[in-house]
């Protein structure tokens, strides 16, 4: 499951940089901001120019590998890898009410 990470991890990073590459070889409509708004008569969706279908497809698979590579290292790594670490302070760590969280040092003339 390992390798399967690690092939999603290569392939999000090579879409990420063709999508970039992609959006910065379209040209410029000069809208800016406004162009997000929807004022323009084409969609991203009815792309009209090839560049435009490819930057679509690029972002479709972009979103997927996220996905599924969120999926994958959920069951990899688990759900408790996301929670804060815990320090056993005083206590041996044998029993888990003794575990307080891991806090920093209370020095107030120190940031």
């Amino acid at each position: 499951m390992a390798a399967f990470a690690i092939v999603l991890t290569v392939l999000l990073f090579l879409v990420a940089t063709l999508l970039v590459g992609v959006i910065l070889l379209q040209e410029s409509k000069g809208g800016g901001l406004a162009a997000l708004g929807g004022t323009s008569a084409e969609s991203a969706i009815g792309a009209r120019t090839p560049l435009r279908k490819v930057t679509v497809y690029l972002l479709v698979i972009f979103i997927s590998v996220i996905i599924i590579l969120g999926m994958v290292l959920k069951r990899t790594v688990g759900v408790s890898s996301f929670k804060p670490k815990t320090g056993t302070g005083t206590g041996t760590g044998s029993n888990p009410g003794d575990q307080r969280p891991i806090l920093p040092p209370e020095n107030e003339g120190d940031f």
